[in-house]
């Protein structure tokens, strides 16, 4: 396995936001469409609130709308990782996301994390045909948060680096809220049926929730 240390050279936030505007633009709304497919089941069911259920449905459903969706627009590859993370090689950055807790990002527990907040490459696994996609130079991590109606509030960009928020240390060398520039709001009910031809059942059919239920419950889902 071949580990690289990254340049110095890594843009600044607002110099990162402005590359890859286009693709935050497209993840947001994925983020959107995610959390409306787990809404609507959740409103089907009457079931109780399950966290990590609705953020599995979340990440499971803005997987599919990007497979649907993003690869016309953009250039981008996503890694299979279990539970549903997401998990992309952009235009020479490797982009990771998690929903922050308590407004932060995770605790790095895995070792992949670990390697990925150092600002190291380690991307042979993950993406078998990492040498047909150029050279990737960052390693840039995507936090969101819903609030209190499981609306999507917020994301946030950061360049991480090892630090551990429960010692007071900064685990970031730069973070950035996404501006509203990027802010999308996703359509009623009527309008998403009548303009999602290209997703069409990936909604998330009753027959699948035994599997994902299972599946949800994994801590590292995302590394």
């Amino acid at each position: 396995m071949s580990l690289a240390s990254l340049p110095d050279e890594i843009p600044d936030a607002q110099a990162t936001l402005e590359q890859y505007q286009e693709f935050l633009q497209l993840f947001r709304e994925a983020l959107e469409y995610g959390a409306h497919v787990a809404r609507e089941f959740f409103e089907t069911h009457h079931g109780a609130s399950d966290h990590g259920l609705f953020a599995h449905i979340l990440r499971w459903s803005a997987n599919e709308y990007l497979h649907a969706k993003g690869h016309d627009l953009i250039d981008f590859v996503q890694e299979k990782v279990n539970g549903s993370g997401l998990s992309f090689l952009v235009a020479g950055a490797h982009m990771k996301s998690w929903k922050a807790v308590d407004g932060e990002m995770p605790r790095a527990q895995t070792l992949r994390r670990k390697v990925f907040c150092r600002q190291i490459i380690q991307l042979r696994l993950q993406f078998p045909d990492l040498d047909k996609m150029g050279p990737v130079l960052r390693n840039v991590a995507l936090l969101w948060q819903l609030d209190g109606k499981q609306n999507l509030s917020s994301i946030e960009m950061l360049k991480p680096k090892t630090g551990d928020v429960r010692k007071g240390e900064q685990y970031w060398i730069w973070r950035v809220r996404l501006p509203d520039i990027f802010t999308s709001q996703m359509p009623v009910q009527s309008d998403i049926v009548d303009d999602q031809d290209d997703l069409e059942g990936i909604g998330l059919p009753e027959s699948n929730m035994p599997d994902v239920a299972s599946e949800h419950l994994q801590s590292d889902q995302d590394d």
